[in-house]
């Protein structure tokens, strides 16, 4: 009765892994395509980094 416990209990545990595995993996799938897809979009937001590329980019503020 006890190994039933434990193997379902070790069972659940490694789904439970696997599941958060492939959820970050997905979620950084999701993220590397977005930055590829539309950089500009997504970090010019960004107050600290739009001061970075103006100031590298010599644009006029």
């Amino acid at each position: 009765m006890a190994k039933d416990i434990r193997k379902h209990r070790d069972s659940l545990a490694n789904k439970i892994i696997l599941l958060l595995i492939v959820i970050i993996a997905t979620l950084s799938l999701v993220i590397i395509a977005c930055t590829y897809h539309r950089p500009d979009r997504i970090f010019m937001d960004n107050v600290i980094l739009k001061l970075i590329y103006e100031r590298h980019s010599g644009a006029a503020h």
